[in-house]
Formats: C-alpha cells, sequence, structure tokens
C-alpha cells in the first residue's frame, strides 16, 4: 500500500511500521506531531494494543475493527497518546488479501 506523506519500513515488500509527520494544515482539524503505525500478529494483539492504550490514558482515534477502505483483511485500532501522537497497530493477511486481488482480477479478465 502506498499513502501520500507515508514512510513505511518492512522485509521483502512487506511494510510491518509506517510512520507520517502531519503539519498544523492538516484538513482533519486535529494536529498531532506524528502518527505511528505497527503491525500486530493478529487481531488480538490490536485489540490488546487499544485495551492497553486506553487505560493507561490515551484517547480513542477508532476502535478496534476492520477497515476495508485499506485492504479486504485490514483490522486496526488509533489511539491518542497524552502528547497527541497518533498511534494505530493494525494485523493485515497478505495472503488472504493477495488471493483477493488474484481472484478479482481473474474475474475482471474473464467477463472482458
Amino acid at each position: 500500500m502506498e499513502f501520500p506523506g507515508v514512510q513505511s519500513i518492512g522485509v521483502n515488500g512487506h511494510p510491518s511500521i509506517w510512520f507520517r509527520q502531519l503539519t498544523p494544515e492538516d484538513t482533519r482539524g486535529v494536529v498531532n506531531s506524528l502518527h505511528l503505525a505497527i503491525q500486530a500478529k493478529d487481531t488480538a494483539t490490536v485489540d490488546a494494543f487499544y485495551a492497553a492504550a486506553i487505560a493507561a490514558g490515551g484517547k480513542c482515534n477508532g476502535p478496534p475493527g476492520p477497515r476495508p477502505q485499506y485492504t479486504k483483511s485490514y483490522y486496526g485500532a488509533f489511539v491518542f497518546d497524552p502528547d497527541g501522537n497518533n498511534l494505530e497497530t493494525m494485523f493485515m493477511d497478505a495472503t488472504f488479501d493477495a488471493e483477493s486481488k488474484e481472484t478479482a482480477e481473474a474475474s475482471k479478465a474473464s467477463t472482458t
């Protein structure tokens, strides 16, 4: 996945951490110093991250759940830390997403 202004780090083309510096001009009306996203091993880890972050004083910026606007298998949670940083953890099943893309492409090819 590519998003303007977002940097990622990972192995073999599979990012496991994403980050983005936001500016006062951010159109969402929220100015925070950093958006940091970390790949989780499963949805239970996303849920645990969210619960621990809220218990530690974080503010909800999106509870755990599917985010199909990113990928079909994307499951994530977002929390503002006390300094206003947007912390995100997500689980994505790369195999599922690749198979879904191949199936969609094959279906499209057969209808043209």
